[in-house]
């Protein structure tokens, strides 16, 4: 093939050679020199042609050409499909020229190409996931520009994920989308004072009235005299169809129950923090290098520091910091003759998403659809929500991918090569493990009876495409949640929520078959919490249970949410660490140790802390699940023989 020489010249084909020639010897390029004549350059014709990505047009030649190319073939592809007749090919965005030339290297063809992103497809999903959202998208070169106002932040992310499958880059989107929803977030905040004497006189249960957010707000109420007092704000707030928290703090305020501290109202742009103060500041000594003492001022009180961020007109993301604080003599100074306290912090932290009434963890769902471009689009309208998901294009690998993914729901499609969506449910539903899990069928099926026949298999709802995303948003997420509700009824312990001790065995019985699949390492822990009967003898249960919410808490703030941690019973749990040995994990579980210690719990009897003992058994060393309970079990009782608040690792 001959090979021109030029700058601007990318690729060649040749026409009508069957073999190619050996290029031209490097030093006969170096020995070029000027040359007297004239040299013409090709100027451009006018012509231009546009293409969008993944798209073609044929250009036909008035004559046989002998030579074809473009300048880029990173953006167009050519081939020659006769002397005469070229297929061009967009294959990224940008610009390129195209060249034809016969024999005699006169020019048969001087083209402009011009590619862009698929436009025309990429406005088919906007419309189908968000119609008359009237957003404009352009190409611009190499970038791809949305442009125009949306509801809300939730459909503006939305729509920049969608627009990034066509774009291949997050670089290469220009996004112009402006948000006419709602940007500030209101949040008023009640800081009241209960005694102790009060609270027990009066019966209070801070878990059974609700919870704002993180913040558990309750009232149980055993005692006749408290139940006379705000009889009827409570039976008034109840009819409504749920409590009123400000009517029950008011009705307790008025019969002098409950001293109301501070009311701010905080508003907050979002994605910015707001916080208030109840309290003050007291001065401290600071000496410096020098030999000087200087004087700072440190705050002390109630504090609460809230970060709002609106994701949609129903949905808030929202990291809220509560702090209390008070000066005490506990690890106090002297210095230079003076005495400098300390401050004892009780700081929570916690990040809720919100959605209306609800929170808890991301929904996880499965989708099931052949036709991978559909299944990514709807993957990422759920992502987009706040949810996990995943998506296989294969039916036949559903039990597989069930039993290492565990979805919460599963989304179907109702035709499909293979195993059409009707039979795979059926399939579904005779696998114990996954008998409840809800699956929604998502087909253009607009057949009500064939879609009746498709819900009997085992179906639980089926949604017709196209579908707004908001719909489709809202229909899962009212499904997982009430399979969590009913799930957690029998899967969960009633006081700290973690499983229970059947279902931690049968969670890890699925642990322990993953990690054989995939011959990879995993860990099972044995926690218990030493001398437990003293703090209920010392301290009460209530207390007691407190302790126990406590570690439980610690637990799940320190582990995955890919961990495994149960309620065995009483005041011992259990911990299954998936690709994790035995050493990592000591390390893991060691710092839960430290910090569990460092916890000051309270009570009329007196300030106390308490310590925990751990035992650890590794898989493959242990081949089943009774075997890693057991042999976790003995290392935690060697761990207590051995004198307590210590990790012990099995023998093996």
């Amino acid at each position: 093939m001959k090979k021109h020489i030029s700058k601007i010249i990318a690729a060649t084909v040749s026409i009508g050679m069957l073999s190619s020639a050996t290029p031209a010897p490097a030093q006969q390029v170096a020995n070029l020199t000027p040359s007297t004549g004239n040299v013409e350059i090709v100027a451009s014709a006018g012509n231009r042609l546009q293409l969008e990505v993944s798209k073609g047009r044929l250009v036909r030649l008035e004559r046989p050409a002998a030579t074809v190319f473009v300048a880029d073939p990173e953006v167009a592809n050519i081939q020659v499909k006769s002397p005469s007749l070229i297929y061009v090919l967009g294959k990224k965005p940008g610009e390129t020229t195209l060249f034809a030339v016969d024999g005699k290297e006169r020019v048969l063809a001087n083209i402009d190409i011009s590619v862009t992103h698929n436009l025309d497809a990429l406005r088919g999903v906007l419309e189908n996931f968000h119609p008359n959202s009237g957003v404009q998208v352009s190409s611009i070169s190499s970038n791809l520009v949305l442009d125009g106002v949306v509801s809300s932040a939730s459909v503006a992310e939305d729509m920049r994920r969608l627009a990034l499958g066509f774009a291949g880059d997050e670089k290469s989107i220009i996004n112009r989308l402006g948000v006419a929803a709602p940007n500030q977030i209101n949040l008023r905040v009640r800081v009241a004072e209960v005694s102790r004497d009060v609270d027990k006189q009066f019966g209070f249960n801070w878990s059974l009235l609700g919870s704002i957010g993180g913040f558990s707000l309750g009232l149980g109420s055993a005692n006749p005299f408290a139940g006379s007092v705000t009889q009827q704000t409570l039976t008034a707030a109840a009819s409504l169809g749920k409590w009123d928290f400000n009517a029950v703090i008011d009705a307790l305020e008025e019969e002098g129950l409950v001293s109301v501290m501070a009311e701010p109202n905080l508003t907050a742009l979002s994605g910015e923090t707001a916080s208030f103060l109840a309290g003050g500041e007291f001065p401290i000594l600071v000496p410096s290098s020098d030999g000087n003492v200087t004087i700072e001022f440190k705050k002390f009180g109630v504090s609460l520091a809230f970060t709002p961020t609106l994701i949609g007109t129903d949905r808030v993301n929202m990291h809220v910091r509560p702090e209390v604080s008070q000066i005490s003599s506990t690890n106090s100074i002297t210095l230079s003759g003076y005495d400098v306290p300390s401050l004892t912090t009780d700081i929570v932290d916690i990040l809720d998403q919100m959605v209306i009434s609800s929170t808890g963890e991301d929904f996880r769902i499965l989708i099931v659809d052949d036709d991978s471009s559909t299944a990514r689009y709807t993957q990422t309208i759920l992502q987009s929500a706040g949810m996990i998901a995943e998506f296989i294009t294969e039916p036949l690998k559903i039990m597989e991918t069930l039993e290492d993914y565990s979805p919460e729901l599963i989304l179907m499609d109702l035709y499909m090569p293979d195993c059409n969506g009707q039979e795979l449910a059926a399939v579904v539903r005779q696998e114990e493990s996954f008998s409840g899990v809800p699956i929604v069928f998502l087909s253009g099926e607009a057949d009500v009876d064939k879609q009746l026949v498709a819900m009997r298999a085992g179906g639980d709802d089926f949604l017709t495409k196209p579908i707004k995303s908001n719909h489709l948003i809202s229909s899962i997420s009212m499904r997982v949640r009430r399979f969590r509700m009913l799930r957690s009824q029998m899967v969960r312990d009633s006081m700290t929520g973690l499983l229970n001790h059947t279902t931690t065995h049968e969670f890890l019985d699925k642990e322990v078959a993953r990690a054989h699949r995939g011959k990879s390492s995993l860990t099972v822990a044995a926690l218990d919490i030493d001398h437990f009967k003293a703090v209920n003898d010392t301290h009460g249960h209530a207390i007691g249970d407190v302790v126990i919410k406590s570690l439980s808490r610690l637990l799940k703030q320190r582990l995955r949410g890919t961990d495994i941690i149960g309620r065995m019973g009483g005041e011992e749990f259990a911990a299954v660490l998936a690709d994790t040995t035995a050493e990592q994990a000591f390390g893991i579980l060691d710092k839960i140790r430290q910090d569990f210690a460092a916890i000051t719990h309270k009570s009329d009897a007196g300030n106390f802390s308490v310590t925990l003992s751990c035992g650890i058994a590794e898989y493959p060393k242990h081949q089943t699940s009774s075997e890693l309970l057991e042999e976790s079990d003995k290392a935690l009782h060697e761990a207590k023989h051995g004198g307590r608040n210590r990790i012990v690792l099995d023998k093996n």
